[in-house]
């Protein structure tokens, strides 16, 4: 079973007998069907109850995902979404993107989800990408989830909070693993989670789960 981290093992216990049973790994199958070396990228299963809580208490007409992998959190999105309702998932891999289709195709989901490819060549190419296909939608989110190329997660925030309705969250993954990395990529992690913790447009907060949980309502 999933997890959440904690500073101390009797904490992590005693949290885990409480959410077992919603932590339950409903879509394990998806889970598994990515490469094994590359399973740690996914949410886990707690994360991914926290997601499906998030999106049903906010019932958005339209639901946004960037980078969908193999659809395992794209699973969890559309688990807690009504009836009616769209969600949109955008991946750059041809491969990916395939396999998460045919996962998704096996479950019978309230709302549509409907898949895009976004394979620019470079992050600049795939945010002009991005904001043509926005465009093209022609709707505001009520839910934005991010869990995308972590050196784009600016460019993400950037271009889909515009098209963010006021109340609508603005979620991201991931935005505490890189909090002692130097690299490029924590570096970038580093500067958004800034930026966006200062955005007066924004309230706010970080939930320390595995790689922490960024949540942002739109004012």
């Amino acid at each position: 079973m999933s997890k959440i981290r904690s500073s101390s093992s009797s904490q992590y216990e005693y949290i885990s007998k409480f959410i077992q049973n919603v932590s339950e790994d409903h879509f394990e199958e998806i889970r598994n069907s990515a490469p094994t070396e590359l399973q740690h990228m996914q949410i886990t299963a707690v994360e991914g109850s926290i997601l499906r809580w998030l999106i049903a208490t906010q019932q958005p007409t339209f639901a946004l995902e960037i980078g969908t992998f193999v659809g395992y959190s794209t699973a969890w999105l559309a688990a807690g979404m009504q009836h009616g309702s769209t969600l949109i998932s955008v991946e750059k891999s041809h491969e990916r993107l395939a396999i998460a289709k045919n996962n998704l195709e096996k479950y019978n989901f309230k709302c549509e989800v409907k898949l895009y490819l976004n394979d620019g060549k470079s992050k600049e190419e795939r945010d002009i990408n991005l904001q043509k296909l926005l465009a093209e939608f022609g709707v505001n989110f009520g839910f934005v989830f991010c869990d995308g190329a972590k050196s784009e997660y600016m460019h993400c925030f950037q271009t889909t909070s515009k098209y963010l309705k006021k109340g609508g969250l603005f979620v991201a993954d991931n935005v505490t693993s890189f909090h002692s990395n130097t690299s490029n990529v924590g570096n970038a992690i580093d500067a958004f989670n800034s930026h966006v913790c200062t955005n007066d447009a924004f309230d706010t907060t970080i939930i320390p789960t595995c790689d922490g949980l960024m949540i942002a309502r739109k004012k």
